[in-house]
């Protein structure tokens, strides 16, 4: 899509906010991932969108929690793991020790938690909010570079004063 017809992002929310400050990772970095990975247009702006499910590569938005829920709990009862979740899209297959429950997963705060949980430990290793974040989607820089680039132009759209890096 060229840049002229994304939409806009909308401010960072509070819940993004809080869970930065926790987490201690940039929110503007928090929220441009979750933009990244399950926007949806809303008028003229964009949000993140939590009922969103990549089941074995293929986006699904779902129009409730209990949709999302529902196909979920089926995707992993036929034994399908390869499930990304959520606002974060945190992969079921690596990180359902950290999710929990299905229910959980789809839950906001605890799936932006894990998101963030997850880019931490990425910085931690490398020292660099970039890498971290292409290391978050993928280690091999010829997948992870073009993820990070993409993740950090959402950073210079958001309609805020989020500061250094």
């Amino acid at each position: 899509m060229a840049e002229g017809r994304w939409p806009r992002p909308a401010p960072i929310p509070p819940g993004y906010q809080h869970v930065a400050k926790i987490k201690r990772v940039p929110a503007a970095v928090l929220y441009a991932v979750a933009l990244q990975e399950s926007q949806m247009r809303f008028g003229k702006n964009a949000l993140p969108y939590p009922w969103t499910l990549n089941i074995q590569g293929v986006p699904k938005r779902f129009d409730s929690y209990r949709a999302a829920f529902a196909a979920l709990v089926e995707c992993l009862r036929m034994g399908i793991l390869l499930v990304d979740i959520g606002l974060l899209q945190i992969c079921w297959r690596y990180h359902h020790i950290k999710l929990r429950n299905p229910a959980r997963a789809l839950d906001p705060y605890p799936n932006m938690e894990v998101g963030a949980e997850l880019l931490q430990n990425h910085f931690k290793k490398t020292g660099n909010w970039f890498r971290a974040v292409a290391n978050y989607h993928n280690a091999d820089p010829a997948i992870g570079d073009p993820y990070a680039t993409s993740v950090f132009r959402h950073l210079g759209r958001i309609p805020s004063n989020w500061g250094k890096l």
